[in-house]
């Protein structure tokens, strides 16, 4: 079982694909201009990074992974400040964007997404992994039926509206959150 402190070499790479792929879609909602600044709180093998860093070319990115072994053989850039540290958040000026690929997350198992979502990034994306086991436990999470589109609906993240998510559940699904005093340009 994968918990957040589950290194990223420790996870499929079928799952990490997946991961990158929905990613790609998710941040497609965004105009490359509104992002700059990124930060990413679990930055595995890079792959997200390598999404972003294509999408928003003028952004630079803070990646925080705990695993030293995993950090050695991760991908780099020279717009990344990888960082061998577990990710806490600092009080300084939000991201433009906050990449948060947990592990963990579930609508009833939330700490991590909540603490995070109080950086207050103009967009946050983040991973749940609930998703895949939807079919076994939609009632638990007080769903009509294991629907996606109606468990992303009730997903609330306290100062975000959600603008997208992932429907390519395979271990998880992914969902784009935009914060909402912030108008979309």
């Amino acid at each position: 079982m994968m918990n957040q402190d589950t290194p990223a070499i420790n996870i499929r790479s079928k799952d990490l694909a997946q991961n990158a792929l929905a990613l790609r879609e998710l941040l497609g909602n965004i105009n490359p201009t509104e992002v700059n600044r990124v930060c990413d709180i679990r930055y595995g093998l890079g792959g997200w990074a390598q999404v972003v860093m294509s999408r928003f070319p003028n952004a630079r990115m803070i990646g925080y992974e705990q695993d030293q072994q995993t950090a050695d053989m991760s991908w780099k850039s020279g717009r990344v400040d990888l960082r061998v540290e577990r990710w806490k958040p600092n009080g300084k000026k939000p991201p433009d964007l906050l990449l948060a690929d947990f592990n963990t997350v579930t609508v009833l198992k939330r700490e991590l997404c909540d603490e995070a979502a109080q950086v207050g990034a103009r967009y946050f994306v983040f991973t749940d992994v609930a998703c895949s086991y939807l079919h076994l436990n939609w009632q638990a999470y007080n769903l009509s039926s294991p629907d996606l589109d109606e468990y992303w609906s009730k997903f609330r993240v306290s100062g975000y509206q959600l603008v997208a998510f992932s429907k390519k559940h395979h271990s998880a699904s992914t969902a784009l959150y935009l914060r909402n005093e912030i108008p979309r340009r």
